[in-house]
């Protein structure tokens, strides 16, 4: 335990803090820690890191479009993930990661902050894999974390647009699209 605070310590500002999801393990949902960080975009390991994501989940689940976004936006993108990876966080395993999300900047004295993308590692993703998958509330884990520390400054997460069908889960999670009704009509 000492080895992760440590790492941790080190880490900085990209260490958002602890989470957990559930893993099945003996045909039971159990919790299991994770981490939730945030990329440096302005730095090139951190961007190949996301754009090696685009290639590891094939560019499913908007990983391709989280990668792009990254690439064109450098510092200005704020991208999060949610990894299993325990120690050494300055150097992130790609293959560890099993969410990733971005957002607008957290600005004091804003009172609302933009999620724009949330992507799970395919192998765990609800629409892919429900019944096989071993891990769970991936998702989840990664919007309460981004939740908790907005909220920490005062300023409420929100999500403009959602797809048919994504409410459900984005008001399970506390996020309620300001805009549902235009996305209806336009995806009739």
């Amino acid at each position: 335990m000492l080895n992760i605070l440590n790492d941790r310590t080190q880490f900085g500002t990209r260490y958002i803090g602890p989470a957990s999801v559930k893993a099945k393990i003996k045909h039971r949902w159990r919790d299991v820690d994770v981490n939730v960080i945030k990329f440096e975009t302005n730095l090139g390991k951190e961007l190949n890191c996301i754009e090696a994501l685009k290639y590891l989940w094939s560019g499913k689940n908007l990983s391709a479009s989280i990668a792009e976004e990254a690439r064109i936006c450098g510092g200005a993108s704020n991208v999060y993930a949610i990894t299993s990876q325990e120690r050494k966080l300055d150097k992130i395993e790609p293959s560890k990661i099993l969410g990733v999300m971005t957002t607008g900047k957290i600005k004091k004295g804003e009172p609302t902050v933009e999620v724009y993308k949330i992507g799970v590692n395919p192998k765990y993703a609800y629409e892919q894999n429900k019944k096989s998958r071993e891990l769970k509330h991936i998702a989840t884990a990664l919007i309460d974390a981004f939740a908790k520390k907005a909220r920490k400054s005062g300023v409420e997460p929100i999500v403009s647009f959602a797809e048919p069908g994504e409410e459900k889960f984005l008001s399970k999670v506390g996020l309620k699209p300001q805009c549902s009704e235009i996305v209806e009509i336009i995806g009739k």
